[in-house]
């Protein structure tokens, strides 16, 4: 192989490693639930009740596959109402994160 077309093999070899590890991720669905100092919920600014959260969580998750729940808890919110909040989110198969009010101070 002459030697212009083996540095062409192996320029061609190395962009393809390369490209394998680029990828662009799926679009993310972002929901926000909100547990208020009274464990009131209510997501993405909708009242759900306490009973109706499993369902209302499964429901957008069968909607949007890859959807990311943010938990905004009041300090003031019962731990309590918290663990049920993350309780339904597992039962529901979504994934959770927790909303930081650090940036709001």
């Amino acid at each position: 192989m002459p030697p212009s077309r083996f540095a062409l093999a192996v320029m061609l070899a190395a962009s393809s490693v390369l490209l394998i590890g680029c990828y662009v991720p799926a679009p993310v669905t972002h929901a926000v639930l909100r547990v208020s100092a009274a464990g009131a919920y209510a997501l993405d600014g909708v009242d759900v009740a306490a009973d109706g959260l499993p369902d209302a969580l499964a429901h957008r998750h069968a909607v949007a596959p890859t959807l990311l729940v943010e938990i905004d808890a009041s300090p003031q919110a019962n731990a309590n109402a918290v663990t049920a909040a993350l309780k339904a989110a597992k039962s529901a198969h979504v994934r959770v994160a927790f909303a930081s009010r650090l940036s709001a101070q």
